[in-house]
């Protein structure tokens, strides 16, 4: 094979896969004033959850238009809490984005703990 068949291959395979992006996610008004309430950053998050969801879904449209995966994520103040003090980041928008990463992957972590237990 030529390395112009090569790199076409690689190309298509490349264009092929999505990235799952993680998206925190309020279930409600009052989870997501309950969570804006413990945010570093509440001043850039909308007052309104209605707002804030706008924002969200027109966010994920984007994301989607660009090629990849939006999977929401339910987020709560207790468990973002203490995922954040044990993991050390910020109650911030880096933090958010990363605790709904680390829950989106957390069934993939246990499936191979799962596999490597005799």
């Amino acid at each position: 094979m030529c390395s112009n068949e090569v790199k076409k291959r690689e190309l298509s395979v490349s264009k092929n896969q999505q990235s799952v992006i993680a998206m925190a996610w309020y279930e409600n008004p009052m989870a997501y004033q309950s969570a804006r309430s413990i945010m570093s950053d509440k001043a850039s998050l909308p007052v309104a959850y209605v707002d804030w969801r706008e924002l969200a879904v027109r966010n994920s449209k984007m994301i989607e238009a660009a090629g990849n995966r939006v999977e929401r994520v339910m987020i709560t103040p207790a468990a973002f809490k203490d995922w954040a003090r044990s993991s050390g980041h910020d109650h911030d928008a880096q933090g958010r984005q990363a605790f709904a990463q680390w829950m989106l992957d957390r069934p993939a972590r246990q499936s191979e703990r799962a596999a490597k237990t005799p």
